[in-house]
């Protein structure tokens, strides 16, 4: 009780001595106006206070506490982010503000041997509040410089009761400064050091915001006011004498606050964990080269997924289909023609979106485009089933082969046309790495590196092709009585690639039927009802072996489209349900059109809020809404959001003006709300995400309520 009535008498002491500010005695650095109080407390909602601690001729220290609003802030997070120069320090709370671009306690200063106390003291003091009983996870954020030049920094004099009445006592308006708080113990430029705080305010043609900054000073150096080197002429400043001992280094804490928006630079520094289009962007500014070899990389890993295997049977039958002879030379240039069209048709692609500013790959995924490319794919498995022969017209194929004398037929042009064709239409509407690439250049206007590292996308993309064309000769069978066998199979993987690519936009029952139609006619092709002589070889009998197989999954299709059955999976399922008709799978969205009809909705939900980006011609739009959405672990999960939905499938100005508010080239993009409204930084959905995976975004999301 002694020591709180001696530190109240000392701060109320300290705060009534009343020393001039700069501006005051005709000093105004820089060029901005400041707030009316020219502290950081003119940042609305900002609060300030301070616990300084003086203890007989040894303690000197204190808290200082700087209060984002007056709400609870772990109740109505705000964007934060944490900068270090050159420096090292006991930030306490860091880790998780890179991480998440967020602020969830007050921050507080102090000594830097008592940070973990005071850290322990507002953790207990937050969990006290209302509405924090269930709350298991908190994350203080304290920092220090070190006042042991003029505290006894041993003793650890903070104590939970001065960080309480910190706590408890920030108020607005005017900011006491100098020996106070944290800046109790504190020296800078050979001087008394301490607690300084100022504001500026940005002219409204600039947006009118406020800035507003508050130190703890703890350091060396010489003294200069505005270009006076003031130390130097009074003789107080580092080195001026090895006897003087004084060292030029030391520490600085400096709190910005400010109510310009930072909804677009959440993190500042740090790239949100889950917006990948995001963190891939920001790898352009890495360097020419490094970015030129890392889409090379990022090209080798979409190389496995569904982005590219589809591309194989396309390029195999291309190869093979009307070749007499197919050496690891020819195949190797027939392939390198293949990803040639597609890293040219990727890089032109991206080039022109970027500079035109809009979905040039929405164009190219709409339902007329893909039904005519899945057509081309089906006239190309006719030919392979031997209905027509397909080549150029002679005086064409005389020209292209004079440029090419071993590729016969000038079928190098038809296979880099092929290849174009597929870059465009067999991967996802808008993968990671394309969607950053497209952002920066829209952004930056960098066509050429842009560009360039789009094509080296495609091109590390297309090695596993460039390998199933250089071992052809090996791989692939020679012309003769296996050659009619071959061309039959490549005709049904290109079939069956016509009816992937546009599934998203026909019916459950219209695709069962298509692959039960596919499957049947496989069947009967590799003879599974006609019988076998006795003495058949093994290949025969295995060959009928997959037709029977075939046939009768084609006609648990078959029946399955018929009897109401709505899964691929399970064809067969519509018998458990007979009577009962198709089971709804629509996700109750609710649909946007504007940023000011989606911030007003945000604004009144009061739960988390999930915006989904969608189109009719995003094939990963589809997929989620079929394959992710309709998970009952999703669902329920589902029940404590609102689900908002932006349909740009028009990419009208207001479309654009919403996907321009979030850095989205186009969808599918889903982005979060927590229940105040703000964007919750880092859990950001760019393409297809399969269910078990949503799960635990949503998961993350919920703990924002």
């Amino acid at each position: 009780m002694l020591t709180l009535v001696v530190l109240i008498a000392v701060t109320l002491d300290a705060q009534n001595v009343v020393r001039p500010r700069a501006r005051e005695i005709g000093l105004a650095p820089g060029v901005f106006a400041p707030g009316s109080l020219n502290a950081i407390t003119d940042v609305a909602g900002v609060t300030v206070g301070h616990t300084t601690l003086v203890e007989g001729d040894s303690v000197r220290s204190g808290v200082t506490v700087i209060v984002p609003h007056a709400g609870n802030v772990f109740q109505d997070k705000v964007p934060g982010a944490v900068f270090v120069g050159n420096a090292f320090g006991k930030l306490v709370g860091s880790t998780q503000v890179k991480e998440l671009g967020e602020l969830e306690t007050p921050i507080l200063l102090t000594c830097t041997l008592c940070v973990w106390k005071a850290a322990d003291a507002m953790v207990e003091w937050m969990l006290a509040q209302p509405g924090m009983e269930r709350v298991a996870s908190l994350n203080p954020v304290v920092g220090e410089t070190n006042d042991g030049g003029l505290n006894a920094i041993r003793s650890r004099p903070i104590r939970p009761e001065h960080v309480r009445a910190a706590l408890e006592g920030a108020k607005a308006g005017p900011v006491a400064e100098g020996s106070v708080g944290a800046g109790a113990g504190t020296q800078a430029f050979g001087w008394k050091g301490g607690i300084g705080t100022s504001s500026r305010v940005v002219p409204k043609s600039l947006g009118g915001y406020t800035v507003g900054v508050l130190v703890q000073s703890n350091f060396g150096g010489i003294l200069q006011v505005l270009g006076a080197p003031v130390g130097k002429e009074l003789g107080r400043y580092a080195f001026k004498s090895e006897l003087d001992r004084e060292r030029g280094d030391g520490s600085i804490m400096m709190v910005v606050a400010t109510d310009a928006p930072l909804s677009e630079l959440f993190g500042l520094k740090r790239t949100p964990a889950g917006a990948d289009d995001m963190r891939i962007a920001g790898i352009f500014e890495r360097g020419f080269w490094l970015t030129v070899v890392s889409f090379f990389g990022f090209g080798l890993l979409l190389a496995f997924t569904p982005c590219v295997l589809p591309m194989v049977p396309i390029l195999s039958s291309v190869i093979v289909g009307g070749a007499r002879r197919v050496t690891k030379v020819h195949g190797l240039m027939l392939a390198a023609a293949y990803v040639l069209g597609m890293a040219l048709t990727y890089a032109a692609a991206g080039v022109a979106a970027g500079l035109s500013g809009t979905m040039l790959v929405a164009a190219l995924q709409t339902p007329w485009v893909v039904g005519v490319f899945a057509a081309i794919f089906v006239l190309l498995a006719l030919a392979m089933f031997g209905v027509y022969e397909l080549q150029l017209p002679v005086s064409l194929q005389t020209r292209l082969t004079a440029a090419s004398n071993r590729i016969q037929g000038g079928r190098a042009a038809g296979i880099f046309l092929m290849g174009a064709i597929s870059a465009l239409i067999v991967g996802p509407c808008v993968a990671a790495p394309l969607a950053g690439a497209l952002l920066y250049i829209s952004q930056s206007r960098d066509v050429l590196l842009g560009g360039v590292a789009l094509f080296a996308l495609a091109v590390g993309m297309g090695v596993p092709l460039l390998a199933v064309g250089a071992s052809a000769g090996a791989l692939l069978p020679k012309a003769g009585p296996w050659m009619g066998t071959v061309n039959r199979f490549f005709g049904v993987l290109l079939l069956a690639v016509a009816i992937f690519i546009v599934s998203p936009f026909l019916p459950i029952s219209v695709q069962m039927g298509a692959w039960a139609a596919l499957l049947i006619g496989t069947g009967i092709f590799l003879r599974a009802i006609d019988p076998l002589p006795a003495d058949a070889r093994g290949f025969e009998r295995f060959s009928k072996a997959l037709g029977v197989i075939a046939l009768v999954a084609g006609i648990a299709y078959a029946i399955g489209a018929f009897s109401g059955s709505r899964d691929l999976l399970q064809p067969l399922s519509g018998f458990g349900n007979a009577g009962t008709g198709e089971r709804s799978t629509d996700t109750p969205f609710e649909r946007v059109g504007s940023l000011p009809e989606l911030e007003a909705r945000v604004a009144k939900a009061g739960r988390p809020v999930m915006l989904d980006f969608y189109a009719d011609w995003c094939v990963s739009c589809k997929e989620m809404e079929r394959y992710t959405f309709t998970n009952e672990q999703v669902r329920r999960r589902f029940a404590d959001m609102l689900l908002l939905q932006a349909d740009v499938t028009a990419n009208r100005p207001e479309h654009a003006e919403l996907l321009k508010r979030f850095r989205l080239f186009g969808p599918p993009g889903i982005v979060f709300f927590d229940v105040n409204g703000r964007e919750i930084p880092g859990l950001r959905v760019i393409g297809f995400q399969p269910a078990d995976k949503f799960v635990a975004v949503l998961d993350e999301v919920l703990r924002f309520k």
